[in-house]
């Protein structure tokens, strides 16, 4: 899980030099509209040559690369804790109904739907490791991409959705229980982490679909945008410590 974790943190960390780099460059005025001087290099040239429009530009796309980076991690992050059951519950049979549930409903929704999203070959090996499950060889393998799967841009409700799949019962009851977001949220405790988490994530994903859609004007200053960067980097740290202190209760029980 912490591949993942890393994996996404570094893909914020660029969307974020990104968004530096457009601040420096306004607050030292080398981004201005009409502004033209021959003599310069080639990076003033084409900073320059942004303008206005050309600054909106690379921050809706930063906010489209934030949103589109975490809904991959969140799948990568299902995928790899599938990946991780066998070694916590050995026995396929003693995995809580939820995930039996879904490593089953989900391969079929694979093979019916999700044809043009998986080759051949994976599609087969669903097949094989659900006949292995079903007949108890052991370590068995869940199909965990088949267990992300996921068509709708991850706001709050989605994200409860996709990890009931996991067994978990409410994720943001757990991810707010962590120190991790309540760090990130301040004083009011699990329960205000809970809500301000939720709302942050659904004015993330607002936020996301009108610059996808061009609804009116939707352009986030560098402040915000930065402000949304450090949101998902605790979440996606309270998910991951979350899912460990979930994941050592089955062990235990």
């Amino acid at each position: 899980m912490y591949v993942a974790l890393d994996e996404f943190l570094t893909r914020v960390k660029s969307i974020e030099g990104t968004i530096n780099l457009v601040d420096r460059l306004v607050e030292f005025g080398l981004i201005a509209p009409r502004q033209v001087n021959v003599n310069v290099t080639p990076l003033h040239r084409s900073v320059r040559g942004l303008g206005v429009s050309g600054i909106h530009r690379n921050l809706d796309g930063s906010v489209l690369l934030i949103t589109a980076a975490f809904e991959q991690f969140v799948s990568d992050l299902m995928v790899a804790f599938a990946a991780q059951l066998p070694e916590r519950v050995p026995a396929y049979s003693n995995l809580p109904n939820a995930i039996r549930s879904a490593n089953e409903r989900l391969t079929g929704e694979a093979l019916n739907r999700s044809r043009t999203r998986f080759t051949e070959y994976e599609l087969q090996r669903f097949v094989e490791n659900l006949a292995n499950c079903h007949a108890g060889v052991a370590p068995y393998v869940l199909n965990g991409e088949a267990i992300a799967l996921n068509e709708r841009n991850v706001r709050s409700g989605t994200l409860r959705e996709l990890f009931s799949r996991l067994g978990v019962n409410d994720v943001w009851t757990t991810v707010a229980s962590t120190r991790t977001l309540k760090n990130w949220s301040g004083p009011g405790g699990a329960k205000s982490a809970k809500s301000r988490a939720e709302n942050q994530l659904n004015e993330l994903m607002n936020a996301r679909n009108h610059i996808a859609h061009r609804v009116g004007s939707t352009t986030l200053g560098p402040d915000a945008i930065r402000a949304y960067i450090r949101f998902v980097r605790f979440l996606a740290r309270s998910l991951v410590k979350g899912l460990e202190n979930y994941a050592g209760s089955l062990q235990s029980s």
